[in-house]
């Protein structure tokens, strides 16, 4: 612990007395009683053989620290990899400047085999990705190497988001085989921390990239009906998912079956009523006459309407202009818009009512549509959006979840929205829940965001 110290001491010394910013790794091995992970000890693995730098002693390193910065390099094995007795980096690292800013710097710059196309090491990381420690900001991993010019390229390699052992593992951009290149060092930035933190390595070596193109044969074919025009991905094989199990999918269950659902044309759209022995819910659908989004408005036992979908949207890349309405109508049940922002490509939505869910099918062909916004819902008194456990979209704050409001002159409703994971074609939902005030200070919320 005392060469610890000593260094820790000479970082602030160095810097304090305005020489640069650099600082020798501390030498010999720091003795403690690391664990190798059980996966690795179950799994027999060992450490490649073709492994470049086992961090077995630092003698010789240094590192580079922005002002503020202080930090200090030495091998231990308080947390070990693939043996109890085998040494790995141990980085400490604290700041009380704008930014955290260390390079880690070996010996000697480290040639690139002609043949590689990457490389990779294991890390021992300090916060997990899904819950959020502001005194453990996550900082990112940058792979300094120099190029066939000699200029440094910057190789991003991670942002560390993971409190276990994990393989950081990159392919190197813009360069061909056989280029001169050497690996000059290892930047670890981030945000300012001013508790010491500790971060773990070992095992780097190069890889040679091999990509060779991925072959499957076609999967099962979807067990629903795909809307007219609707791509079938991979889905086109032999036999049938056995899911979904209905075509009503993620449908809610009703608390009760003495209910009944009806449309009735109205003279700017329609309106959807539901009516059960747990009450009446009544959905409005109404195409502005100038144009634009339709609105869509809730109301439950004669309660004031609040918004729903409010600027919820299809999203295009590089297409401006205003919504405007093409045309409307009842087709099998359900209300038909269609709608054209700018010159962009033609939308339809379809709104139909299921027990008590208005179901919004939103098409657009093509492949210019970018995202799909849920938009928002309001106005109301007060409300607050509450997590679902277990289901995640990987970070805390942007995890969906279910509103829970009071109505202006009415009751405290649920309200939520979620994409049919079976039906869309999207690649990736998000979620940022927020609660603001409007212009005329009521409250307004979003909930799961979108796809």
């Amino acid at each position: 612990m005392s060469a610890f110290l000593s260094s820790l001491l000479l970082s602030v010394l160095l810097q304090a007395s305005g020489a640069p910013a650099s600082v020798p790794a501390t030498p010999g091995v720091e003795r403690a009683k690391g664990v190798p992970p059980y996966e690795i000890v179950w799994a027999g693995r060992s450490e490649p053989s073709d492994t470049v730098l086992r961090f077995n002693d630092m003698k010789g390193w240094r590192l580079e620290l922005s002002d503020g910065t202080e930090a200090s390099l030495r091998s231990t094995t308080e947390q070990v990899l693939w043996a109890s007795d085998d040494p790995t980096a141990r980085l400490t690292y604290r700041t009380t400047g704008k930014k955290l800013y260390v390079v880690i710097r070996p010996p000697a710059p480290i040639p690139v085999p002609p043949w590689s196309r990457g490389c990779e090491f294991w890390c021992y990381g300090n916060n997990w990705s899904w819950r959020r420690d502001p005194t453990t900001p996550q900082v990112d991993l940058t792979l300094l190497v120099s190029g066939p010019d000699g200029k440094t390229v910057r190789e991003p390699m991670a942002r560390v988001r993971w409190k276990e052992w994990w393989l950081v593992h990159r392919k190197f951009t813009g360069t061909e085989p056989g280029e001169k290149r050497t690996v000059l060092g290892l930047e670890i930035s981030g945000p300012p921390n001013k508790e010491p933190r500790r971060l773990y390595f070992e095992s780097f070596r190069f890889t040679r990239e091999e990509l060779k193109p991925i072959s499957f044969p076609p999967r099962p074919k979807r067990n629903l009906d795909l809307f007219p025009g609707q791509d079938p991905g991979l889905n086109t094989g032999p036999g049938v998912l056995p899911f979904p199990t209905r075509k009503e999918t993620i449908l809610p269950a009703n608390l009760t079956r003495k209910f009944s659902v009806a449309s009735e044309p109205e003279s700017e759209g329609v309106r959807f009523t539901y009516k059960g022995d747990d009450g009446t819910l009544v959905y409005r659908v109404s195409v502005p006459q100038d144009g634009g989004l339709p609105e869509v408005t809730a109301s439950w036992n004669g309660s004031s309407p609040v918004e729903i979908l409010e600027g919820a949207e299809v999203v295009f890349e590089g297409v401006e202009g205003k919504w405007r309405t093409l045309s409307t109508g009842m087709r099998e049940g359900a209300f038909e818009i269609k709608l054209q922002k700018g010159e962009g490509p033609e939308v339809t939505y379809r709104f139909h009512l299921l027990q008590k869910s208005l179901v919004w099918d939103c098409i657009c062909r093509g492949g210019r549509a970018t995202e799909l916004r849920f938009g928002r819902a309001g106005p109301f008194e007060k409300c607050g959006v509450i997590r679902i456990p277990y289901i995640t979209y990987g970070l805390r704050e942007r995890d969906p979840g279910v509103l829970l409001a009071k109505v202006p002159d009415g009751p405290h409703l649920f309200f939520t929205v979620w994409p049919d994971w079976y039906r869309t074609n999207a690649s990736l939902p998000f979620s940022s829940p927020q609660v603001e005030p409007d212009a005329a200070g009521r409250l307004r919320a979003s909930v799961n965001g979108g796809l």
